[in-house]
């Protein structure tokens, strides 16, 4: 992740590589590294990551054969449910 947020195209999304390169002391990043803590994801708001690990991480079950296609999305479905309902 250091080598490629280097070159100034893509933000480090772990604070360690931030600080190492310096990006909490840079002129133009400063402010984007102090938002993250209150940033959210754009897509969907904020339920989207749990959707999408979820569906993915049942769907790869199901294409390696460990269960059904239609009780991987069931079972993804409930588990992001109550993930969600957890918030």
């Amino acid at each position: 992740m250091k080598i490629w947020t280097s070159k100034g195209f893509a933000l480090p999304t772990r604070k360690s590589v931030a600080s190492e390169l310096g990006y909490d002391k840079d002129e133009l990043r400063a402010a984007l590294v102090a938002g993250a803590p209150y940033a959210t994801v754009w897509q969907n708001g904020t339920n989207l990551p749990i959707i999408m690990n979820n569906f993915n991480n049942q769907f790869v079950s199901a294409f390696l054969g460990e269960q059904p296609l239609a009780e991987a999305l069931k079972k993804a479905q409930d588990i992001a449910n109550k993930e969600i309902e957890a918030k």
